[in-house]
């Protein structure tokens, strides 16, 4: 019955939920960035965030301190509540100094990052098709899952049709048709995994290196008038696919072996927690069960700690590949060597641009909400059951419709960043100076 209502109310209010939660995200992140081009917005945002942590951290301190005091002065007996507290409030201090010394030491470029979130803004409005990069490749990825879930399920089905007479299901005798799978249908069922994580991975990962040679284009591009949002963002499609195919290949078939290990070992987890299962629940067999879920908790810990930071290296090759047209070995090496020279700049426009673009993703999310709900409120009361489940989700779809906008805007500021890297160590001792236009008044 609630499902029922809820997709009646979405159907009745297909309109306003579509408007608000599929179009309006785009307008709200376009707005977005113009605002935080205005001069002091973007610094006021940040550092203002930065001193009320501290702040924050400071008065928390001070409370812990002043209830530890009332209870020395009250006398209690248990002296573990003021040790505790007197503990607290030495470590909120404790923390608040070094974010205070982390934001001295970062200063300079912390507003390094918040120049490069400025021009990634500007290149992003200058290339506004840009943004189009990730629909296409949800479109090819959806195509592409469809395409390879229709060939397992053939796979599976490829063997001999059975009738299934024994089993029952809440004591009701329910018949059904199985299928024999033999190994080669197996192995195909595997192959058929690998190949789905590998072309999903592939069409991430060359998403990310045209949005990257559009930014290295726009950047390295003196006269920025020049620069057209179609033929720009065509040039980069051309050049992603037709000249770094084979990059982007290799570093998508690098995930998509991990992603095959971790499936693989989840196999193997639940293969044998499934025998072991079958065995009995004896002392020693849940002792081994819960050794091996320890164990596969902790291989899985890691495989998705190496996974990250592949992807985080990938990303960065790309952007190599972007700027010098590297093959993906070569990238993948001076990206790392060119961040590890560069790591506080890195570490900082991460931190920076992350902070920035959560507060994008939840201003889009729901500010399309509000809308939303106040276009639903006053047309809408009469056909629909309720207007809250309409309005939750046009913020769902509005918040991964945002995040896919603003995911784009994180991959041009990091292509911007590495582009002045490079263009400082390249040409910054030049008598010339840098290539691009002007050197940054934030550095």
């Amino acid at each position: 019955q609630f499902f029922h209502s809820f997709f009646g109310d979405v159907v009745a209010s297909a309109v306003p939920v579509g408007t608000c939660g599929v179009a309006l995200p785009f307008v709200v992140g376009l707005a977005y960035l113009s605002a935080i081009r205005v001069p002091g917005v973007l610094f006021a945002v940040v550092w203002g965030s930065i001193f009320t942590l501290i702040a924050a951290l400071v008065a928390l301190g001070a409370l812990a301190r002043d209830h530890a005091r009332d209870l020395r002065r009250n006398n209690r007996r248990d002296g573990t509540e003021r040790a505790v507290s007197a503990y607290l409030s030495i470590g909120f201090w404790v923390l608040a100094f070094f974010f205070f010394c982390l934001s001295c030491f970062m200063r300079r470029a912390m507003n390094l990052a918040m120049g490069v979130v400025k021009e990634a803004a500007r290149a992003t409005k200058d290339m506004v098709t840009i943004v189009l990069v990730p629909i296409v490749a949800a479109i090819a990825t959806v195509v592409a899952a469809a395409a390879l879930t229709t060939a397992v399920v053939f796979a599976v089905t490829a063997g001999k049709k059975k009738l299934v007479t024994s089993d029952n299901y809440e004591g009701d005798f329910m018949p059904y048709h199985t299928y024999d799978t033999t190994d080669s249908q197996v192995y195909a069922i595997w192959y058929m995994i690998f190949s789905y994580f590998w072309t999903l991975e592939f069409i991430s990962a060359a998403a990310q290196l045209v949005v990257a040679v559009c930014a290295a284009t726009w950047y390295f591009t003196r006269d920025k008038r020049t620069i057209h949002p179609c033929s720009t963002v065509l040039f980069g499609f051309c050049r992603a696919l037709f000249f770094h195919a084979g990059t982007v290949a290799l570093g998508s078939l690098l995930i998509a072996l991990l992603r095959m290990v971790r499936a693989t070992l989840l196999f193997a987890h639940r293969s044998v927690r499934r025998l072991l299962k079958s065995r009995g629940d004896g002392c020693c067999l849940t002792l081994l069960r819960r050794l091996l879920n320890c164990l596969c908790c902790c291989l899985h810990c890691c495989l998705c700690c190496l996974e990250k930071c592949l992807r985080f290296l990938h990303k960065n090759a790309y952007i190599l590949t972007a700027i010098f047209g590297y093959p993906f070995c070569k990238a993948a090496r001076t990206a790392f060597f060119l961040i590890a020279r560069n790591l506080a700049r890195v570490a900082a426009l991460e931190a920076v641009a992350n902070f920035i673009f959560f507060l994008a993703k939840l201003l889009i999310a729901f500010l399309c909400g509000l809308i939303c709900y106040a276009w639903l409120s006053a047309y809408y009361l009469e056909e629909t059951h309720s207007i809250l489940f309409p309005t939750l989700f046009a913020i769902v779809i509005a918040y991964y419709l945002g995040s896919a906008f603003i995911n784009v805007l994180d991959t041009v500021a990091d292509t911007l960043l590495l582009c002045f890297i490079t263009d400082d160590e390249l040409f910054g001792d030049s008598a010339n100076g840098p290539f691009a236009t002007k050197r940054p008044r934030y550095e």
